[in-house]
């Protein structure tokens, strides 16, 4: 009886990881970013060493958790509050801030773990990025941002964060994969693919979440576009 409750135990529990990964979207990014980042840990050069790995190893299990407790606060306050109450909304806001937070954690880990194998991996971006102003892509970033609000604020359409007549979270991805590539003059294609595929994930779910229509995707990468070409040809 004791081994088949255990048995029963694991079921559900895989039962669990399964559901979370297949109905939540942001799960099946955060996985697909682990694996990612394992992928280049197994085959970086210098490769990882055992107190390297587990960081990663806490760090990436931190933010899955993070998600799976997220999705299971969600179910519990819409079980307890299926009508609409601003302390469901808190509840809720507060739970997406912890991944929020973790997910920064990871960035921030991931850069300091990663960014002399980068390095190695794409030498001639870094080399690129040494003569250029660091500064050129933070005003890149900011500018983005600030035509995305004055499109909303002059439409009356969407939120700082969410909605509107262009799509920001596309622009401002797409401005960033556009800067990569031009540092790197198309040459480290490892680096300029893996900013495409991210700014292509970015905008396929603003799609997929029916945030964004196609044509106000299509702006916001215009934006983001047109951003970066028009800075890197003159201030570069």
């Amino acid at each position: 009886m004791h081994n088949k409750r255990l048995l029963d135990s694991f079921n559900f529990a895989i039962e669990g990881l399964i559901y979370v990964a297949r109905t939540q979207r942001h799960m099946r990014y955060h996985l697909m970013m682990a694996a990612m980042a394992l992928f280049f840990a197994i085959y970086s050069n210098p490769p990882f060493d055992i107190q390297e790995m587990i960081i990663l190893l806490l760090t990436i299990t931190l933010v899955l958790v993070s998600e799976m407790v997220n999705t299971s606060l969600e179910a519990i306050v819409d079980i307890v509050s299926p009508e609409y109450s601003s302390l469901a909304k808190i509840a809720k806001d507060v739970a997406a801030g912890g991944v929020l937070l973790t997910t920064i954690n990871a960035l921030v880990v991931g850069y300091l773990l990663f960014f002399n194998r980068m390095k190695e991996m794409g030498p001639s971006l870094f080399e690129q990025a040494d003569n250029v102003r660091v500064y050129i892509i933070l005003i890149g970033v900011i500018l983005t941002i600030m035509i995305v609000v004055f499109a909303k604020v002059a439409t009356r359409r969407g939120t700082p964060m969410q909605g509107g007549v262009i799509s920001g979270h596309s622009a401002v991805s797409v401005f960033l994969a556009s800067a990569i590539f031009l540092l790197s003059h198309g040459e480290s294609m490892l680096i300029s693919v893996a900013g495409i595929c991210l700014a292509l994930l970015v905008i396929q779910s603003r799609l997929e979440t029916e945030v964004h229509t196609p044509m106000e995707v299509i702006g916001g990468s215009l934006v983001g576009l047109i951003m970066a070409f028009a800075l890197f040809e003159f201030l570069v």
